[in-house]
């Protein structure tokens, strides 16, 4: 049999279908947008810094003077060898990255897209972590949030130079800068680059030196002793460079404002509805308080109509993200994160639940001698 607090609450939301009907729409759309922002919000941030997020890296060596942005970092070529000597070091290897432009089509049908290529050492520190394949001569991987523009088996052709690059597999969370990204083999980068640009000194400068620690050594040990035997660089963990890279920290900060506001009108709004309907409903409380029925009874009837609602409202909004995110364009690696998707629908839900003790501290104030008298109104 069931308990009497939820015979009670199933009998109130068969009796007002309609209403709950409209209290789960009015959720489910909120909790859709909140979690579509949170999906967005990911996407967006892991486009720009997934390249350096999602690699076999602890710590990265930068020169000093770029202010901590790849782009502009240069290193004398052979840095990873004094970095690879120094004491805790498993594997240090070059890392780069570059602006490039690749095209497709014919005649006036020709397009130019620019795109991000990386060079890193396959198996050394600065691979990418999750791949399928691994690239050799000729070859690239493709960031998965554009491998349908890009799918695995085409080929890339890169302006000016002519260089022709098959796509052999995707690397997840691995964008860079929010534009299409290829990573390939560090001499196979170089080879790009030479031939992009002929003029340029063979031993051209890399960006960053990406660095594997041994197992249980402090990264901050290394750090010092790198910026020690490097004059002129500055090292820094793998979360602190990503946190660095320009623009992160402000899309950052506008989407946690957003995604706050609307949190918070989700919670309000869930727990003014039921705050109306204790209000509507206080002669009917006042009747139950009066044939014995407790304060935590009808309290706890409540609180699963909260629950309920907020459960079925999360799960229709979790199935319209699904297909929302299924169709969504842009080369943004947006998928529904079953992380994210609790964390949402657990603060929703606890927000909603402790908006439902207004409603119980009202039903608490309810005098059932008033009710047992016919004063209730």
């Amino acid at each position: 049999m069931r308990s009497s607090h939820v015979h009670l609450a199933t009998v109130e939301i068969k009796r007002r279908k309609v209403r709950y009907a409209l209290l789960t729409g009015a959720v489910t759309l909120l909790v859709f947008l909140l979690l579509f922002l949170v999906s967005l919000s990911g996407a967006l941030v892991g486009a720009i810094t997934g390249a350096l997020e999602s690699q076999d890296t602890d710590v990265l060596v930068y020169s000093d003077t770029s202010r901590n942005n790849v782009e502009a970092s240069n290193l004398p070529v052979g840095s990873e060898e004094s970095v690879a000597d120094i004491e805790g070091v498993e594997s240090a290897a070059p890392w780069v990255e570059g602006a490039f432009t690749i095209v497709g089509g014919t005649g006036r049908d020709t397009t130019r897209t620019t795109v991000t290529a990386v060079g890193f050492v396959p198996g050394e520190a600065g691979a990418p972590t999750r791949t399928d394949a691994t690239p050799g001569p000729g070859e690239t991987l493709v960031d998965a949030g554009n491998s349908s523009t890009y799918p695995v088996g085409s080929r890339v052709t890169f302006d000016p130079s002519g260089v022709e690059l098959e796509i052999v597999g995707t690397a997840e969370n691995a964008g860079f800068l929010a534009q299409p990204t290829f990573l390939m083999d560090f001499e196979q980068y170089r080879d790009l680059q030479a031939a992009t640009f002929p003029d340029a000194p063979p031993d051209l400068p890399v960006n960053v030196v990406a660095v594997r620690l041994d197992p249980g050594t402090s990264a901050s040990t290394v750090i010092s002793a790198i910026e020690r035997a490097l004059p002129g660089t500055v090292a820094l963990t793998r979360s602190d460079a990503v946190a660095a890279i320009p623009g992160v920290d402000e899309i950052s900060m506008s989407f946690l404002l957003v995604i706050s506001a609307t949190g918070i009108i989700v919670v309000v709004v869930t727990g003014f509805f039921f705050v109306i309907f204790t209000v509507q409903k206080r002669p009917a409380f006042g009747t139950l308080r009066a044939v014995g029925a407790g304060v935590w009874r009808l309290g706890r009837a409540t609180l699963l109509q909260i629950a309920a609602v907020v459960v079925v409202a999360s799960a229709i909004a979790t199935a319209l993200l699904t297909a929302a995110l299924a169709g969504f364009a842009g080369g943004l690696p947006a998928t529904v994160d079953p992380v994210r998707v609790v964390t949402v629908v657990g603060t929703v839900l606890a927000g909603g639940l402790c908006g439902g003790l207004v409603s119980i501290r009202r039903i608490a104030a309810i005098d059932p001698a008033e009710a047992a008298l016919g004063r209730m109104r």
